[in-house]
Order: C-alpha cells, then structure tokens, then sequence
C-alpha cells in the first residue's frame, strides 16, 4: 500500500494535488523574483518623460438649465481625463449642485453664469445632482462622463 504524504492548509484540510502544484508554482516563481531582485544589475537610464506645455487650456462646456433641466440635447457631457474641466451653467431657476465623486459645488443664480470646475483625475460616469431640502434632493441633473 503506497502512503503519501499530505499538504496541510492551516486549518488542517488536505490540498488537491493541483493546489499543491500551484502553491510550489508560487513559492518557487516568487523565490526566483527574490534571488533576481537581489542581484545585482545596472543602473536603470532615467525615464524619457515627453514635455508638456506648463498649462494646458481649460476644457470649457456651456451647460443650459431650463426648469432644473438640461435645455435640449443629451445630459451627458465628456470630459478628458486629466485636464481642467469647466462647467459654465446658466438656469431659469436658482439650485444648488454637486458633481458627485468630486465633490465640487456650485450655486447656481438665474440670469448669470456659473463655474463649476474641477481637474478631471478620476475616468467614470459621474452625476451632478441637486442639494434641497425635500422632495428632488439628490435628483440628478445632468452627468458628468470622464473618458482617457
């Protein structure tokens, strides 16, 4: 009668043959990753990092609210990621928003324009809804998409 000898987990399980395998596999590759960071090699060149210009314009978007909605056209605006985004709104009706994820605010006054802006790190969809007390706090008013 053959007898083997198990691999026990730490609570006491035997591992398949196939766990066993994958764990040497680990062990094994990450000894080897050791032995190779230790060695020693030559000095890495320094990254090439293209040049950038020192400030990048503002990508602007005119946003129109009529009753504390998007007037016309789609309420999902795009923004590229990485630079500094500019929300200029305008509205019939005062309301205060707050683009969600980056947790910018702006009151927004009818019959001005208002800034909402933000540097757009984060890729995502994003809302901007409305801050109330009542009935619509929190409703979404227009989406925020901010694409690589």
């Amino acid at each position: 009668m053959r007898r083997d000898v198990q691999l026990l987990n730490p609570t006491g399980v035997a591992l398949s043959r196939v766990v066993r395998v994958a764990m040497a596999w680990l062990l094994l590759g990450n000894w080897a990753a050791l032995v190779a960071t230790a060695a020693p090699s030559a000095p890495a060149a320094a990254p090439v990092v293209p040049a950038t210009p020192a400030a990048a314009a503002a990508q602007r978007i005119d946003v129109k609210l009529v009753g504390k909605r998007v007037a016309g056209g789609s309420d999902t605006y795009t923004v590229r990621q990485g630079v500094e985004a500019e929300l200029h709104i305008t509205s019939d009706k005062p309301l205060m928003l707050h683009l969600h994820g980056y947790e910018v605010h702006a009151d927004v006054s009818p019959g001005k324009t208002n800034l909402l802006a933000f540097k757009a790190t984060m890729p995502g969809r994003f809302p901007v809804h409305e801050h109330r007390e009542g009935a619509g706090n929190h409703r979404a008013v227009f989406f925020v998409e901010v694409r690589p």
